[in-house]
């Protein structure tokens, strides 16, 4: 069965490479002919079908091939196809150029900004230059261009290159495909004129014009980098467009400048404009990331790096004039001598109250205060009445903050108690009946046993055996749906360790 399956699909991937063959030969022979656009356009259109119905009919012939050695024959074939493809849709491609505007007009090179930890990290690539995608402004046609010093040549979208009507020559490229196979694609040549933002001088940036240089670049928010940078007053931009124009190191000129750096952020000053790249530093990502509410959460491994953090915070936020009340940690962090510099040393109480969780930086374990008024519950016989109501029993239940899920079992059945009461149809000052005033008594008699619990900070133990197993449970009822992830490790010891996460 599998081998019959193996040979039809097969057969339907020859029959899609003629079709494809096919194609091709008809989009050659337009070309050759210098037929109208439109015929041009449709012949290319035509290519692109074939070519994806290929693809389709190879991916589910590759999948039935079990022997790897095989396997890796057919990807190669696959490869030379899809060469052989792109090889004439670029020929397509420059031909339909002819048809765009003759004037030329140079790409203008706004400020840029770059990074080196990808799109949600940083803000590029080492050695990268980002720059508005092409687009007009007053009349002059912006790019989105990267510099790349590890790049050999420099390349331009074929896209880019039609928009400013620019007249290549001829040439020839080497692709050298994984393996060390190479194949030789043709293409064209431009002399591509460069300037900067409110720069009168020009550069001529000698580039390969290809179909695709990159998918989208994500934009960045560049205010806060230019500010770290003292870049305020500079025109530093990246929005979220595809590089149009990368500029390798054979424009050695184009990568030089005068530099600045501000922690794991450099700005270099190139002909076309301040070039930022790098990572955000540490204080930067715990702002982002570990920020709640008014507190500031974080965790380094050593004495030396929490000192170094905490300081970098108290810059950055004294810069915007809001001044640190204190810092807790389970180390101590600086001596007496400068204790009044805003840090908070502990010399009484051990406990710290984060988020509605409480934090014992001795024993390093998170915990609970639960508060509430039990013999209030109890004790009926008081100066004045004091009635149990839907009211009082949603204020309760409001003032337990749990964002980890520590007492999650517990809340779940204050929520439930809550749809209770709703379903018996009382309003928000009737008194509860006694049987339901037992139950919620009995359920906040249990949560003050939760003072006696604690939670390890650390979940995952350094230098351990083996790497940890997250486990996670969930349950449903007809009331309600839960579920909690516990993390499970082995110990130097040979035993086992198991630790809360959240729920």
């Amino acid at each position: 069965m599998v081998e019959d399956a193996l040979k039809t699909a097969k057969t339907e991937r020859r029959t899609a490479k003629g079709t494809l063959t096919r194609c091709g030969k008809f989009l050659a022979k337009l070309l050759e002919a210098k037929r109208p656009e439109q015929e041009v356009r449709d012949g290319l259109s035509k290519l692109q079908l074939a070519f994806d119905n290929l693809v389709a009919k190879h991916d589910h012939y590759s999948r039935l091939i079990e022997d790897d050695s095989e396997f890796e024959v057919q990807e190669g074939w696959m490869a030379d196809c899809q060469e052989d493809f792109m090889s004439k849709e670029i020929g397509a491609k420059i031909y339909l150029d002819s048809f765009l505007s003759k004037g030329k007009a140079p790409l203008q090179a706004h400020d840029t900004s770059t990074a080196s930890k990808g799109k949600n990290n940083g803000v590029g690539g080492p050695g990268s230059s980002g720059i508005p995608s092409i687009q007009i402004e007053d009349d002059v046609p912006c790019s989105n261009t990267l510099l790349d010093w590890g790049a050999q040549i420099s390349i331009i979208r074929d896209e880019t290159a039609a928009a400013l009507g620019l007249k290549g020559n001829d040439t020839e490229v080497t692709i050298i495909k994984v393996g060390g196979e190479e194949k030789t694609i043709k293409t064209k040549v431009y002399k591509v004129p460069v300037s900067a933002p409110d720069i009168t001088k020009m550069f001529s940036i000698k580039a390969i014009g290809i179909p695709c240089i990159s998918e989208e670049v994500a934009a960045v928010q560049l205010k806060p980098i230019a500010k770290l940078l003292g870049l305020e007053n500079e025109r530093i931009r990246r929005p979220n467009s595809p590089v149009d124009l990368l500029i390798g190191i054979d424009h050695a000129q184009m990568h030089t400048g005068q530099t600045r750096q501000t922690g794991q952020l450099v700005a270099r000053k190139t002909p076309l404009g301040q070039v930022v790249f790098g990572g955000p530093s540490e204080a930067a990502e715990v702002l982002t990331k570990n920020s709640y509410m008014d507190d500031i959460c974080g965790s380094v491994d050593t004495v030396m790096q929490a000192q170094k953090l905490t300081g970098d915070l108290d810059k950055v936020l004294g810069g915007g004039g809001f001044a640190v009340k204190g810092w807790t940690s389970n180390k101590v962090l600086i001596n007496t001598e400068v204790q009044e510099r805003g840090f908070k040393i502990f010399q009484g109480e051990v406990q710290e109250k984060m988020l509605g969780v409480v934090w014992n930086y001795v024993t390093d374990e998170f915990s609970f205060k639960v508060k509430v008024d039990l013999p209030l519950l109890k004790n009926r016989s008081v100066d004045r009445e004091i009635k149990m109501t839907t009211r009082t029993r949603l204020s309760e239940a409001a003032r337990f903050y749990d964002p980890i899920g520590f007492e999650a079992a517990f809340i779940i059945r204050a929520r439930i108690g809550l749809q209770e009461l709703w379903q018996i149809g009382l309003n928000w000052d009737d008194e509860l009946p006694c049987e339901v005033q037992q139950k919620w008594t009995q359920l906040f008699e249990e949560m003050k046993e939760l003072d006696q619990i604690g939670f390890k900070r650390c979940l995952v133990s350094p230098k351990t055996p083996e790497f940890p197993a997250l486990c996670v449970f969930s349950d449903a009822s007809q009331e309600a749906f839960e579920a909690c992830a516990y993390i499970r490790q082995k110990t130097k010891q040979g035993t086992y360790e198991v630790n809360f996460i959240a729920a």
